[in-house]
């Protein structure tokens, strides 16, 4: 399967690359709230839906939490490993798509 990937630049927000990129080395991403529909955006550039999944569920988390608690204000979403393996397929798809084809090696699982 070849995913043809274009990021265009101006289009990045910088804190939303960086945390991609933390989490992509990690597993883990901590983003100000005020970012998160960046991240979100690039993550869909990207075709990381565990990750678009996993900030749409923590949002959902932090607006229960805040509207059960007035007067509280939540400045920093952090998305931790899950455990689930996907990681590395979601890293592997898109190393796959960033290289040229004659560059490529799958590092995807076969199914």
């Amino acid at each position: 399967m070849v995913i043809n990937l274009s990021v265009l630049s101006l289009q990045i927000n910088p804190a939303a690359f960086s945390s991609i990129l933390q989490y992509l080395y990690t597993g883990r991403m901590d983003i100000d709230v005020e970012h998160v529909e960046d991240c979100k955006r690039l993550a869909k550039q990207c075709r990381l839906q565990d990750l678009i999944e996993e900030l749409e569920e923590k949002c959902k988390k932090v607006y229960e939490f805040v509207s059960s608690k007035p007067g509280t204000c939540v400045k920093v979403l952090t998305v931790e490993p899950s455990g689930n393996g996907r990681l590395h397929e979601d890293l592997a798809m898109l190393a796959d798509c960033a290289l040229p084809p004659e560059l490529r090696v799958s590092l995807l699982p076969k199914n």
